[in-house]
């Protein structure tokens, strides 16, 4: 990573971004699932 120029940097730092926001929507619609079927559960 010594050699790598500004752009590139700048690139890696937006693609990183990228790839945490797409893992905090999966794991916000996977507790929004889970509280979803909690409460049917326990309104059974």
């Amino acid at each position: 990573m010594d050699n790598l120029s500004s752009e590139e940097i700048q690139l890696r730092a937006h693609q990183i971004t990228d790839e945490s926001l797409e893992s905090t929507r999966r794991i916000l619609g996977l507790a929004s699932e889970d509280w979803n079927m909690t409460g049917k559960m326990n309104s059974l």
